[in-house]
């Protein structure tokens, strides 16, 4: 349950402190039993965080509704990584495109995709496709709620995620517990109310993009795994994970 992870006292996760974003994450997804995210668009830097806690996640019977935006023309991802620190790199995924994606997927890649498959066939997961109306530019979210069926921790993070757990950048991410008060509450619920109204395709800001091919996709490239699979895989990624932490 989420009140029984130690969540950071100030509610505030940096890099290379006693409170790592990682931590925040890994916390949300073995304590929750539905994820509602705003993932923006599919980076290697995004996946990599979220990836290694995924199964566990799956394991306890979790759901996702996942809002995200990763239909990229040529032109978007060009946008994209040159607006990123040029000394830093940061794959930006078209799950659309197979040849370009077996090219450039690593471990942690692969593993989230195949937790999504498996939601996808279990059917366990929502997907929403958005673009911005009228506008050449992307969703760009870095935000989401988990929810234990009673209570809320919502967050918002900083710009971009790094690789390795947000161990290259100093990045940053505020928590909202909804049993903190009056402002945690209303985060979360105008968080909420965002993803619904997507997922429903009520906001008339932006275009909805059919997702049932990119499901049919992910399912037939990464759907081989069944659970105890995952969980191994997913304490292999771990283990590896914790001893980059210490070299780097």
């Amino acid at each position: 349950m989420l009140k029984d992870a130690d969540w950071s006292i100030d509610r505030d996760y940096k890099t290379d402190t006693e409170n790592e974003p990682l931590q925040f994450y890994l916390d949300g997804l073995a304590n929750s039993s539905e994820f509602y995210l705003l993932l923006g668009y599919f980076s290697s830097a995004a996946i990599n965080l979220l990836s290694v806690g995924f199964a566990t996640f799956i394991s306890k019977g979790g759901k996702l509704k996942m809002v995200i935006n990763h239909l990229l023309s040529k032109n978007d991802k060009e946008t994209i990584e040159k607006g990123q620190n040029e000394n830093f790199t940061n794959k930006v995924f078209d799950i659309t495109d197979i040849v370009s994606l077996n090219k450039v997927l690593d471990e942690y890649d692969t593993h989230f995709f195949e937790c999504l498959a498996y939601l996808i066939s279990e059917k366990r997961i929502e997907i929403k496709i958005i673009k911005p109306k009228g506008s050449n530019g992307i969703a760009h979210y870095k935000s989401g709620v988990f929810s234990d069926g009673e209570n809320y921790v919502g967050y918002k993070a900083s710009c971009n995620f790094t690789l390795y757990g947000l161990s290259e950048n100093l990045e940053e991410l505020e928590a909202f517990l909804s049993w903190d008060g009056i402002r945690s509450e209303k985060f979360i619920s105008k968080q909420l109310l965002t993803i619904e109204s997507y997922l429903n395709e009520k906001d008339n800001t932006v275009c909805y993009i059919n997702s049932e091919k990119i499901e049919t996709f992910l399912i037939d490239k990464f759907g081989k795994k069944d659970i105890g699979i995952l969980l191994e895989n997913e304490r292999k990624l771990n283990a590896k994970r914790k001893s980059e932490l210490i070299i780097a």
